[in-house]
């Protein structure tokens, strides 16, 4: 009886512990926006994220059951599964529901909405991602991809969010802020997926399953992980500064106009 209650409290814990960080993220950013965004338009980008999982998660189960190695090179193979198959096809899903829909919608006024939605479709993605990862390889595995994961995706959402906020905003440019929306996003994840995967590789190819090379990949892939991150709290405070500018100016201007009327 007491084992089955302390079971039931870990599961709970760990469940907890796993859609923390999604939720405390997704939080921070929608409130980090002055003019927050109707909420509607955020749930339906989430959950454009969340079930856009599911394809990529065909593709890359066909990746290692079907496809031969296309390279004998565990380097070069390592490289392709983190560049195509994680982060083109990640970055790519959120990319087209950002773009497709988020884009499109009324609500996306100004460039920090871009970073909210950004941040929306990642989290939905990398969740749901992560649930199914948790079922797979337990409540050890789901904990540590929520606290490395999620950050880098929902900071991967910034910087796309904020391309995408550029495009819509500055006509003249779409073109060009639309293609970094999404070959910046492909660079740092690949930057931060790639050294995980290659020394996940190696030490199973080696036949060497030690914490050695896995904690090297897991060190530079933090590395990445903290530049990412640094890069969308600064993004997002240099927007939010924006805002509290505009709204300093508008309440001048009022304050102007009814000195006037005065």
């Amino acid at each position: 009886m007491i084992e089955e209650i302390l079971t039931n409290i870990l599961f709970i814990t760990g469940v907890v512990a796993v859609l923390f960080p999604s939720v405390i993220i997704l939080i921070y950013f929608i409130y980090k926006d002055l003019f927050v965004e109707p909420f509607r338009v955020i749930f339906i980008t989430l959950f454009l994220g969340a079930i856009g999982v599911l394809p990529m998660l065909l593709i890359s189960m066909w990746y290692n059951y079907n496809l031969s190695p296309i390279s004998n090179s565990v380097f070069i193979e390592s490289f392709i599964k983190s560049f195509i198959f994680v982060a083109f096809f990640q970055e790519g899903i959120k990319f087209l529901i950002l773009n497709k829909y988020s884009m499109k919608n009324k609500a996306f006024d100004e460039t920090m909405d871009g970073v909210v939605y950004g941040v929306s479709a990642s989290i939905g993605l990398a969740t749901i991602e992560n649930g199914f990862m948790t079922l797979l390889w337990g409540l050890d595995t789901g904990v540590i991809r929520a606290i490395l994961l999620i950050p880098a995706n929902a900071a991967l959402g910034v910087i796309m969010g904020i391309e995408i906020g550029k495009a819509k905003m500055e006509k003249e440019n779409k073109a060009s802020h639309l293609k970094k929306s999404l070959t910046m996003p492909i660079i740092f994840h690949t930057l931060f997926d790639f050294p995980i995967t290659l020394t996940n590789n190696i030490a199973i190819e080696g036949g060497d399953i030690s914490y050695t090379p896995v904690a090297v990949g897991f060190s530079i892939s933090f590395v990445v992980l903290v530049y990412i991150c640094l890069r969308a709290i600064k993004i997002s405070n240099l927007l939010q500064r924006e805002q509290y500018s505009k709204l300093s100016t508008k309440k001048q201007k009022n304050n102007q106009l009814k000195t006037l009327d005065k």
